[in-house]
């Protein structure tokens, strides 16, 4: 049969405690009618495992009364299915147990649907929780009615339903007999039961030793013809085992005269094994000698049985009550503790020696103060069943108890409910979170995704202030009543996509409030699934995030203003970390916005800066007075040394403190670069202008002295000592004319004679020549890119130009090395020719691998007569000449050089049209004098 559920089993053993009480003074009754004497020697007084003192106050002998009673018992479950009955119910309508274990207990009435029964039994459990008394037919195996007189009380858990119902079951053969009919019957019963217990007499001569058996007693001891007359034959009927024991509480009885009652086992000469209960006691005569013992027998084979039965019926409902999750106790009429299970020893922390026989009182917990003293107190006083909850001391564990009323005591149950105040205190604070959250809580049942879509099942009031709706406006509805128009048909999709899979999703959303308000909100929608992983709801938190946006475009449209701006614009924490760049400023340093963000500012730092001192020194100005400005020497990402103007702002908070630095660098490299060229050019121009003044006098000079050199020349004896000093004037006059044509070349005045030259072959051709002239250890080549290559030029002048830096390069070579001379053609602007009209150009690159310029070196390099060659070695006028040659012709010369690096020279001619002929407009200035 399979075991009734735990719910069925509690109420089973809080039954069968009600039914203690009930019965003790019939038990006593019934007791006293055997003739039972409770001093008997083995008497056991200690509690029993039911709490009460002797075998008539067990909980074995109750359960064997619900064995052996007259009346018929039946438990029943909340669906009025058979959970137990007693034998006498089984003997009245003819059925066995089993036939009764699971059955509808309604199917055995004749008439069950009677208007008159089903109102008064729903009536008795769901509103007064008392009996319901009535006479009702119930089939018997054989189908035939019979009348029983029914008792049905339902048993009513503490938080309200009806947890089962037992039924007492009287025969009837009248309807409507009465209670005190009822009695009556009883009583009757009660005294055909004595009229037929069995007891016979016996007499103990102690002058002869002779045993006297009564005809009763020599059925009891199943002696049938034979005699046994002696007290050594009478021993002989018993076990070995009990001979003693019987011998020994016969003496006792002699000698002191008192007596003694024993329940032993006997054999017959049959061989069958029954159980007697003898009582003696020691008979004087006249002086008060003990002259004999008298007493009785009694055959309690069928009380030694049916206490057998009680007892695993005992150790059965034991078993259940202990495996009962619960705690479960009793309380006696004076709340002594009759029993405790192990449950409840463990929720109260204590063990069964400290609590059982003990004053539920003397228990810290459930003292007068305490919730479960309280309890105690209110179940008593008002019969009624109260629950508490109550943290207990010792275990520390948190327990639910309810208590029970009886006729004497109080039945309590005990439960753990630490885990779920634990929970309960979680979903408590978790619930006031929600409430007090500023973002839109919202809850839905996962399906159905398709119209009309799935129900709101929670919202917190952050959602009400979002979007108007009152809480009740919104329970039952779908989210589909804060979309319209507007709300992005994509984003949608990829929700309902996201639902249908069940994953979690993030999403910005346009909704529209009650009143027609649109809002934005940011969507984080998770799924949620119960224990078996299936997603029952979903959980989504909305954010509204209007301002946010709202601020955001404004931002963004300040952004793109920002990024028009040309200087670069930097904001950083006070901890150096760059929060903002703008383009400018993304294209001045060569990192991304977010590689500034995400990298160490440190590092970065050592980067930027030429000097971290001035670095510094800004910082330190900055957080004194609020604002500097200054120039700062950088670097860019590729190591290309910059120089910025910077001004730096101190940026606070609403509360005035700082939180932030805004710079504003402009670059400033080109604009230093280009006034450096100018300051170049106009020394260079002013020098030239004292150069040509005093190339002119010493040109008018040098021509009277050179007209009076040649007269002399002619007139002086050609072998003589005058010859000789006037052809030494005359050399000296037309080096010092050699030396005004070079000055005049570099101040632009010289004369010159433009020719169209193809500035390839031009170079290929000097290569030639130059190649014998440098010498062997100078690896000379010539390479010629795209044209065009034809300008308009004084050939003879551009050679001489070449050569200079073709020497120039040899001396800056003395080891040997390699020249270069590239020849392409090239457009360049106004930035990249200063002065110089912008156009097309002819590229003349000489590059050497020498020992390269040092800065200060280069920046002279053009001045006439600056020379770095030893005394005698040069005349400080080879660039000069190129240079003033160049500027003349309309071109432009620029040099790079570095130590060690070797220099490049480049010269940019104005280049002819494919379709010229003749210099044209294309030569420059070709005035001058000689």
């Amino acid at each position: 049969m399979q075991e009734p559920p735990p719910h069925q089993r509690q109420l089973e053993a809080l039954d069968l405690v009600r039914t203690i009480a009930r019965a003790r003074r019939r038990l006593d009754e019934l007791w006293a009618g055997q003739g039972h004497v409770p001093s008997a020697p083995d008497a056991d007084p200690t509690p029993n495992a039911a709490g009460a003192p002797g075998a008539p106050h067990s909980l074995s002998t109750v359960l064997g009364l619900f064995q052996s009673t007259s009346a018929g018992m039946i438990w029943l479950g909340p669906d009025w299915t058979i959970s137990e009955v007693n034998p006498a119910f089984c003997s009245m309508l003819g059925f066995r147990r089993d036939d009764f274990l699971g059955l509808d207990f309604r199917t055995l009435d004749e008439d069950w649907g009677d208007p008159d029964w089903a109102p008064l039994v729903s009536a008795s459990a769901e509103r007064t929780g008392e009996p319901a008394r009535t006479v009702r037919l119930l089939r018997d195996r054989h189908g035939v009615p019979r009348a029983l007189r029914l008792t049905i009380t339902p048993h009513i858990q503490a938080d309200g339903p009806v947890a089962g119902y037992s039924v007492t079951a009287l025969h009837d053969e009248r309807a409507g007999i009465d209670e005190g009919r009822a009695t009556i019957e009883g009583r009757e019963l009660e005294r055909a039961a004595s009229r037929m217990a069995r007891l016979g007499g016996w007499r103990l001569h102690l002058t002869d030793g002779h045993v006297r058996w009564s005809d009763e007693a020599r059925v009891v001891l199943g002696l049938g013809d034979r005699a046994i007359s002696s007290f050594r034959g009478t021993l002989a009927l018993l076990r070995p085992a009990w001979r003693a024991r019987v011998r020994a509480a016969v003496r006792i009885s002699i000698r002191r005269g008192t007596s003694f009652d024993l329940e032993l086992p006997v054999v017959s000469a049959e061989g069958w094994s029954r159980w007697i209960r003898i009582v003696g006691e020691a008979e004087r005569d006249a002086s008060g000698k003990v002259v004999s013992v008298v007493g009785s027998l009694q055959n309690i084979s069928e009380r030694k049985a049916a206490e057998d039965a009680n007892r695993r019926l005992a150790e059965r409902l034991a078993a259940r009550v202990g495996s009962l999750p619960q705690g479960f106790m009793t309380l006696d009429g004076r709340l002594t503790v009759a029993y405790a299970n192990e449950k409840a020893l463990t929720l109260l922390g204590v063990t069964a020696q400290g609590l059982l026989g003990r004053a539920i009182s003397e228990q810290r917990d459930f003292a007068a103060s305490e919730p479960l003293g309280r309890m105690l107190r209110t179940a008593v006083a008002e019969r009624r069943v109260v629950g508490t909850e109550q943290e207990i001391c010792r275990s520390g564990l948190c327990v639910e108890a309810h208590a029970f009323p009886a006729e004497e005591g109080l039945t309590i149950t005990l439960r753990d409910i630490s885990d779920e105040r634990a929970q309960r205190e979680r979903l408590r604070l978790l619930e006031s979170s929600i409430a007090h959250l500023t973002e839109g809580v919202l809850i839905t049942q996962a399906t159905p995704i398709d119209a009309p879509g799935p129900r709101i099942v929670f919202v917190n009031p952050a959602m009400e202030r979002i979007t108007g709706y009152a809480p009740e406006e919104m329970l039952g509805a779908t989210p589909r009543i804060l979309q319209g128009a507007g709300t992005q048909r994509g984003t949608l999709d990829r929700i309902r996509d996201a639902i249908g899979l069940g994953q979690p999703i993030q999403a910005e959303l346009l909704n529209y409030a009650k009143d027609g308000r649109e809002y934005w909100v940011e969507l984080n929608l998770t799924p949620v699934a119960d224990d078996e992983g299936r997603v029952t709801h979903f959980a989504a938190i909305q954010r509204d995030i209007t301002e946010r946006l709202l601020a955001q475009k404004r931002i963004a449209e300040q952004a793109a203003l920002l990024n028009l701006v040309r200087d670069g614009i930097v904001v950083r924490t006070m901890q150096g970390q760059v929060v903002y760049a703008n383009r400018s400023a993304e294209s001045l340093y060569g990192w991304s916005l977010a590689e500034l963000r995400e990298g160490d500012p440190a590092p970065l730092v050592e980067r930027v800066y030429e000097d971290r001192g001035h670095y510094d020194d800004a910082v330190r100005a900055v957080m004194r007075d609020g604002r500097w400005s200054g120039r700062l020497r950088q670097r860019r990402r590729d190591g290309t040394p910059i120089t910025v103007d910077s001004s730096w702002s101190l940026v606070r908070d609403m509360d005035g403190v700082p939180n932030a630095i805004l710079i504003v660098n402009t670059d400033v490299t080109e604009r230093l670069a280009m006034e450096e060229r100018l300051r170049t050019g106009q020394k260079l121009e002013a020098i030239g202008q004292l150069t040509a003044g005093v190339a002119h006098d010493f040109n008018n000079l040098l021509s009277v002295i050179l007209g009076n050199a040649e007269y002399l020349t002619d007139v002086v004896a050609p072998d003589g000592e005058e010859h000789r000093a006037t052809r030494m004037i005359l050399d000296a006059a037309e080096r010092g004319a050699t030396l005004t044509s070079r000055l005049l070349a570099f101040s632009r005045q010289q004369t010159l004679d433009p020719q169209v030259v193809d500035i390839g072959q031009l170079v290929q051709d000097l290569a030639a020549m130059l190649s014998r002239t440098l010498g062997s250890g100078i690896n000379l080549s010539v390479r010629c890119g795209p044209g065009p290559h034809r300008v308009a030029i004084d050939r003879s002048q551009l050679e001489a130009a070449l050569l200079n830096l073709a020497i120039n390069a040899r001396d800056a070579m003395p080891e040997g090395g390699r020249l270069t001379f590239d020849v392409s053609g090239a457009v360049l602007g106004e930035d990249d020719l200063g002065p110089s009209a912008p156009g097309r150009y002819v590229e003349i690159a000489t590059s050497d691998t020498g020992c390269g310029m040092a800065p200060e070196v280069l920046a002279r390099a053009f001045e006439p007569f600056f020379t770095t060659k030893d005394v005698g070695k040069g005349s400080g006028l080879g660039l000069s000449m190129v240079y003033g040659f160049v500027t003349q012709s309309g071109g432009h010369v620029s040099i790079d050089s570095a130590p060690g690096c070797g220099t490049t020279v480049r010269l940019y001619l104005r280049a002819m049209d494919a379709d010229a002929t003749s210099p044209g407009s294309h030569a420059a200035g070709t005035s001058g004098a000689a």
